[in-house]
């Protein structure tokens, strides 16, 4: 178990880790660069970071991996010889490299990532529904009303603030709704994998809370918590972005054959 489910969980959760990382920063360059976001994320870029995240964090963890292998050993619970889980001299020496990358370094830093983009993100587009609200007040106004008149300016406010009812907030309401569902997914995110996070640096000060060690059974309790939210973090994400991004919704029903 510790070798066929507790390692691929831990790979692949640090590949679920960066692919939000990677959106986070592709939603943030989007909202930074509007019209040169085409010319920086590409297609083709896209593909090679997907292939590299899905590769690198594999390889990061197969030289302890590796270390791991089944023997035949005595067991002294069922008195009997039998194939068990054994390690190779080295195996110590190489998870404690392998721990300071895997374990402390790579969690943190898609963690980071993921802060800053969400803060930038949301800051750059609530500047700029603010923006938008001045253009409409400001000194264009003031300019419109010298050269047409009161009477024609009063009528255009009617109509503008007709429009901006429509549209949900004159055009601020779509920055809005991107605004918070980037929010609820990254902080979902947060959420769920800050346990395991934390978990990482209290294992650096209590070094027995680990397999086969001194706090073997608490060990075994803690991560079960831990894989319990980092799973629940993959499965909220389907529901947050159908109820929350209309072309995902739009998309996902044409796919299942539910579209009106």
């Amino acid at each position: 178990m510790y070798v066929t489910a507790g390692w691929p969980h831990f790979v692949f959760s640090r590949v679920s880790c960066y692919i939000t990382a990677m959106v986070s920063i592709e939603r943030c360059i989007c909202v930074i660069t509007l019209f040169k976001v085409h010319r920086i994320i590409t297609p083709t870029r896209v593909k090679i970071a997907l292939v590299f995240i899905f590769l690198a964090f594999p390889s990061a963890y197969l030289p302890t991996l590796i270390q791991h292998r089944l023997a035949w050993k005595f067991d002294p619970k069922r008195n009997e010889t039998r194939i068990m889980g054994d390690f190779t001299d080295k195996r110590k020496e190489y998870q404690a490299k392998s721990y300071i990358a895997n374990g402390l370094v790579f969690p943190t830093t898609a963690f980071s990532i993921v802060i800053i983009c969400v803060i930038i993100t949301a800051q750059s587009l609530l500047q700029k529904v603010e923006w938008k609200k001045e253009q409409k007040i400001g000194p264009v106004a003031i300019d419109k009303e010298k050269k047409i008149g009161p009477v024609a300016i009063d009528k255009e406010k009617k109509r503008s603030s007709t429009t901006q009812n429509k549209d949900g907030g004159g055009g601020s309401f779509k920055e809005t709704k991107v605004v918070k569902m980037l929010t609820v997914v990254c902080t979902l995110f947060l959420i769920c994998y800050a346990p395991s996070v934390v978990m990482l640096y209290i294992r650096v000060w209590i070094p027995g809370l680990n397999m086969f060690e001194k706090y073997h059974n608490l060990h075994i309790l803690v991560y079960g918590f831990i894989f319990l939210m980092e799973i629940s973090n993959s499965s909220f994400n389907i529901v947050i972005y159908y109820f929350m991004s209309t072309r995902y919704r739009e998309t996902f029903d044409s796919l299942f054959g539910r579209s009106k």
